[in-house]
């Protein structure tokens, strides 16, 4: 289903945004 792949990718990605962007802050320390 091409409309579950999308709302899956949509609620996903800023997640993983979140948590790469604090994965790389915490690799400075």
């Amino acid at each position: 289903n091409v409309v579950a792949l999308l709302v899956m990718l949509v609620t996903t990605l800023p997640i993983l945004g979140a948590w790469w962007l604090t994965r790389e802050g915490d690799n400075g320390q």
